[in-house]
């Protein structure tokens, strides 16, 4: 059984994140061989330094710690430094994850219930000219795990910028009709509106090679 995070991980894992970000040489993308019109690699290290502490606080919740990292985080620079999306939340989820499938295996819940884990909407790989990033439609993230899902595998891969999709591409309701299919609910089940509009439970078709 994996071993709970301890807060040094967390905050180690979140620093690590901003310096391989640092040297990621994507078009637009603050990085150590020049800064962006807006931000400085020095302001992004110091945010990264300054925000992994409270990041990785114990005993508070999620809100709590992401608002206390951005307020720590324009504390010492005055502005966004982009950390507060993907480079703030992904070792946090990473953590509530972890302990959350601990305790869920250690009460004997883990094959009776299917965790996901997305967000609204993907980021663009390069950073705007305000500090932040964009909505972006063509490519990103989402976890799933526990009962119903095959886990311990990485499904589909986008191209080395992130921009694009290049192999295993699935659309939004793909997910939800394996999110179904791992729960035992039929995705081509329909419910009748108020109107009479027959409505499926989701349009798309599972993704095989995620199901147990």
């Amino acid at each position: 059984m994996r071993a709970r995070l301890t807060a040094a991980q967390v905050a180690q894992a979140f620093r690590d994140a901003c310096l391989a970000e640092l040297d990621a040489l994507k078009p637009g993308n603050v990085h150590r061989f020049g800064d962006d019109p807006r931000m400085s690699v020095t302001d992004f290290e110091t945010s990264a330094r300054v925000a992994a502490a409270p990041l990785a606080q114990e005993c508070a919740s999620v809100g709590a710690r992401i608002r206390a990292s951005v307020a720590a985080t324009m504390s010492a620079v005055g502005h966004n430094t982009n950390l507060g999306i993907v480079l703030l939340c992904a070792p946090l989820a990473t953590a509530a994850l972890s302990d959350e499938a601990v305790e869920l295996r250690q009460r004997g819940l883990w094959e009776s219930t299917t965790i996901i884990w997305l967000g609204e909407f993907g980021r663009t790989p390069t950073i705007n000219p305000n500090g932040g990033r964009d909505h972006f439609p063509r490519a990103w993230t989402t976890v799933l795990a526990g009962g119903g899902i095959h886990g311990g595998q990485a499904y589909g891969r986008t191209s080395a910028d992130g921009g694009t999709v290049e192999e295993n591409q699935v659309d939004v309701p793909d997910v939800l009709a394996t999110l179904c299919r791992s729960l035992g609910v039929d995705p081509a089940t329909q419910n009748i509106s108020d109107l009479g509009r027959p409505i499926k439970i989701a349009d798309g078709k599972p993704i095989e090679a995620l199901l147990a």
